[in-house]
């Protein structure tokens, strides 16, 4: 035959008490982990929207970039053209000053020819 042993009520009541206490315990982790979650959670959909905010921000400064070096090209096209223009402006100028100079020097070697020419003329009158 087997012999039963009796347990003492009080031993199933400490245990009950033990088994309460880690069920209220549970429950408290429980909450301060769903907090957690929530938390988590915010947080997520905050760096969400910060990152849209900054997907937005860099497509803008692109677009600006690509404006600025649409914009720079145009510029050193222009500048190229004008330098161009500039050149040979300057190149006719040059020709023209070359005609300009010869002719001045055309007419420096004549004054003074005439000069005694007309003074020739002067004190033959008299």
């Amino acid at each position: 035959m087997a012999t039963e042993t009796c347990v003492p009520v009080s031993d199933y009541r400490e245990c009950i008490d033990g088994v309460r206490g880690a069920l209220a315990e549970l429950s408290a982790c429980r909450h301060d982990f769903e907090q957690f979650v929530t938390d988590m959670s915010d947080q997520c959909e905050q760096l969400r929207q910060q990152c849209e905010m900054l997907e937005r921000d860099r497509a803008e400064l692109r677009s600006g970039l690509e404006a600025a070096v649409r914009h720079t090209a145009e510029l050193a096209e222009t500048l190229a053209g004008e330098k161009r223009q500039n050149a040979r402006r300057e190149a006719s100028w040059g020709g023209e000053l070359k005609q300009l100079r010869r002719l001045l020097e055309s007419l420096n070697r004549r004054l003074p020819q005439e000069n005694d020419e007309n003074r020739a003329k002067v004190g033959n009158r008299r």
